[in-house]
């Protein structure tokens, strides 16, 4: 192949590392349930959503292209030459032929790490409860990553499917935002397993570690958090500082975030809501926004924390300050 056509490289492209081995080297596949797999040859080598990782080697990629010239070690041109040249279910363009599309790709989550030390390390010196990052951890909707070793929060739908995920960097440096593709409508929330025990309150909030924060005073409230609906947005949408112009956009506010409605449809028991954003006019400008848009169908309430900026800074203080905080302003 003495040229190697853009197309024909972003076909090889496409093709994940789990069906190449399936094809071309199955005796080299091990099964690790749930998905998971590594290789005979390698076993530090894992594969999971579509991605792998070489633990011993700190080296993951996207794709089988990439396992082929990290991994294997073939010159580029071998290892698309491999792919494109074999038995997998390709059609190569022709000069002949107008190029397809780009395919829409779809949504994965990032690779994972085999340890949760780092970020149980984080979330407890921000003072969520082991507890709760345990639950969440069991739940599969909080992992480390690997080799970031950040926070991922991860959605899922009304099937179980992970539909959003969003990062938290547990360094200095902090790595904050929604995972690529991500669909916000399924934002990353605690939810009650049986609707008929649990509570009728919507909890709202900016972000998941403020959620994981609540779920934390209600523990230490003697509460069961995993009863009761938590919700974060993933970020809110309000201007920076206050205009007139601004407070009337708000006040006229008639559709609520996508995520929020989306659970709204999905939970009829659901007949309050409480929000809990932030102490800042970004935050109590969309919390009054949402009372405005909703108190025709929800009781509504405005429960931001008594004292600090956040949820979670509040129960910081408390954790430092035992018996002079009142945890209950915040319930």
């Amino acid at each position: 192949m003495p040229y190697i056509t853009p197309d024909i490289i972003q076909l090889a492209r496409e093709v994940d590392l789990l069906t190449y081995l399936e094809t071309y080297e199955p005796d080299n596949l091990v099964s690790l349930g749930n998905g998971n797999y590594c290789t005979k040859e390698h076993d530090s080598l894992k594969i999971s959503n579509g991605k792998w990782c070489w633990w011993s080697r700190r080296v993951g990629g996207a794709n089988a292209l990439d396992y082929l010239t990290v991994v294997r070690q073939l010159p580029f041109t071998e290892a698309v030459e491999a792919l494109i040249g074999g038995k997998l279910p390709m059609t190569i363009p022709t000069p002949s032929q107008q190029p397809k599309p780009a395919a829409k790709e779809d949504f994965r989550l990032p690779c994972a790490s085999f340890t949760t030390a780092e970020i149980t390390r984080y979330l407890t010196s921000r003072g969520v409860s082991e507890s709760v990052i345990r639950y969440c951890i069991e739940q599969k909707i909080l992992y480390e990553s690997y080799p970031q070793h950040s926070c991922v929060f991860v959605g899922k739908d009304e099937t179980g499917q992970p539909r959003f995920a969003c990062w938290r960097g547990t360094e200095e440096r902090r790595m904050m935002g929604d995972v690529k593709h991500s669909d916000k409508r399924f934002s990353f929330r605690i939810s009650p397993s049986d609707s008929t025990n649990s509570s009728a309150t919507l909890h709202l909030f900016e972000g998941a570690i403020d959620a994981l924060s609540y779920a934390t005073i209600a523990e230490q409230r003697g509460l069961d958090f995993t009863k009761m609906h938590l919700l974060s947005l993933s970020g809110i949408h309000a201007p920076k500082q206050s205009t007139e112009q601004s407070e009337a956009h708000n006040a006229a506010q008639t559709r609520a975030p996508s995520a929020l409605e989306n659970y709204l449809e999905s939970h009829p028991e659901i007949t309050k809501i409480s929000v809990h954003f932030d102490n800042d006019y970004p935050g109590q400008s969309a919390a009054q926004g949402l009372v405005a848009a909703l108190s025709d169908r929800y009781l509504v309430e405005n429960r931001p924390p008594k004292s600090g900026k956040d949820v979670n800074e509040y129960l910081q203080e408390s954790n430092r300050e035992k018996g002079k905080f009142d945890l209950g302003n915040c319930l």
